[in-house]
């Protein structure tokens, strides 16, 4: 395992860019990113075998699957990487997923996403994938800041009234297909200010490598947990009464339903000492081959994990932001950060803690209805720590600043990776790094008889 950080205080690039290894799979899925005008959203494929691989990409949004260029289809050379940039496809939309199947071996798949209000930067990340949809999911790390936390709540947009949910455990529902509009176009390349970028690469188990040429400031100090929720409004408001001007820069969680069926799924988030009640999150309709949008805007400030349950397979990110000072002055925009958290159908791991130049935080998540005792042991010491996690919860844990990458067993952890930068770009970047699995062929060792 290992994880690489880039950063770049300013420019249009200013952002905070945290990942782990990617682990090559034959099924990659992978939830966010957008196509519409102001963001730039790129696939990478690695291939670390010794043959070539073809590869089929699927992508889906908030309308149905959308068209890529040569149908999708890709083929790559053994130890090789390609690209594939999605603004490119016929069908711009604001609500980006995809799945990346792989015949003849195994590959490493990840999207590179940036973001631009016009002169106001809006951050990139790299968004990692998991290899399974779930009908049980669990993300990490959800960060709600201030400016996040004053937004007005809204009930899931939808193009319907929000109705009653079919799920037994929900409560309130409603089927989400929202659009977004952005101020600007964005470059779909780096421009000269930005000082950050992604490189694949093809190692046996690939990575996401952006360089960076940013020099080392100050470190980042995250928020406290929050336990509760700001007052919400009846989530029975009608898509035309929500406004979702600045969508893309609102903390948000996206559903990808790949079926055939609608998916009716209960969403329940989970603070330090438990659930968290915010009735616009508490029930989604995600109709069959479509991607759903549901803003978490009006939370209270803090971290939060995220419980999925669903009675169709479905995969799953919440997408966290920051917001910075105003710039250009007076110019009423403001600069923003961003970073996507996977959905996970497992627990245990390994969890990376980069510490130069940036602030750690790890994030354990008990998504179940019982107490759990989690182990946490760093990877190159013997530092070792046991705590019990309440049921449904989210908690930081406490880990030695030496400390840069630990294994952790009863619980699903992620890294939130902050920097705080100064200046007429002042603010908070952000990004996340999910749990690194640790599977039977990671594990393995090979052995010369």
């Amino acid at each position: 395992g290992g994880a690489m950080v880039a950063y770049s205080d300013s420019g249009d690039l200013r952002s905070l860019t945290a990942g782990g290894c990617v682990q090559s799979s034959v099924t990659s899925w992978i939830v966010g990113g957008a196509t519409i005008v102001g963001s730039s959203s790129t696939l990478y494929v690695a291939n670390p075998g010794n043959t070539t691989v073809n590869v089929k990409v699927t992508a889906w949004g908030a309308s149905g699957e959308i068209s890529l260029p040569s149908d999708g289809q890709l083929s790559i050379a053994p130890g090789k990487a390609t690209q594939l940039a999605l603004e490119n496809s016929a069908d711009a939309d604001p609500q980006l997923a995809l799945r990346v199947q792989a015949e003849g071996g195994r590959v490493a798949a990840w999207v590179a996403s940036q973001k631009l209000d016009g002169e106001s930067a809006a951050g990139s990340d790299i968004i990692t994938s998991t290899s399974s949809t779930g009908t049980s999911l669990t993300i990490g790390a959800l960060s709600i800041d201030k400016a996040a936390s004053e937004i007005t709540p809204q009930a899931a947009a939808a193009d319907a009234t929000a109705t009653p949910s079919p799920s037994p455990s929900a409560t309130t529902s409603a089927t989400a297909t929202p659009s977004a509009k952005a101020t600007a176009k964005a470059s779909a390349k780096a421009s000269s200010a930005a000082k950050a970028s992604a490189t694949p690469s093809a190692k046996a188990s690939a990575k996401a490598t952006p360089s960076a040429t940013a020099k080392p400031s100050a470190t980042a100090t995250p928020s406290a947990t929050a336990t509760t929720a700001a007052a919400t409004p009846s989530p029975s408001a009608s898509a035309d009464s929500l406004d979702l001007s600045g969508a893309l820069n609102e903390p948000r969680l996206r559903v990808l339903n790949p079926g055939d069926k609608t998916a009716h799924v209960k969403v329940t988030l989970l603070g330090k000492s438990g659930p968290v009640q915010f009735a616009p999150a508490s029930g989604l309709n995600v109709k069959a081959g479509q991607v759903a949008d549901l803003p978490l805007g009006g939370l209270a400030q803090g971290t939060y994990g995220v419980k999925i349950d669903s009675d169709q397979p479905v995969s799953a990110a919440a997408l966290s932001t920051s917001q910075g000072s105003e710039y250009p002055e007076l110019s009423g925009q403001h600069i923003h950060d961003f970073t996507w958290s996977q959905a996970q159908t497992g627990q245990g791991g390994v969890a990376m803690l980069p510490r130069q130049d940036v602030t750690s935080q790890l994030l354990l998540t008990n998504p179940s209805a019982q107490p759990k005792q989690v182990t946490l042991s760093a990877i190159g010491s013997n530092w070792t720590s046991t705590l019990t996690l309440p049921a449904l919860s989210t908690q930081v844990a406490q880990v030695p600043e030496s400390v840069q990458a630990v294994s952790v067993s009863g619980a699903v952890p992620a890294t939130l990776v902050s920097r705080e930068t100064s200046g007429d770009q002042a603010g908070t970047l952000i990004s996340v790094i999910d749990r690194i699995e640790v599977t039977e062929a990671t594990a393995q060792r090979r052995i010369r008889l």
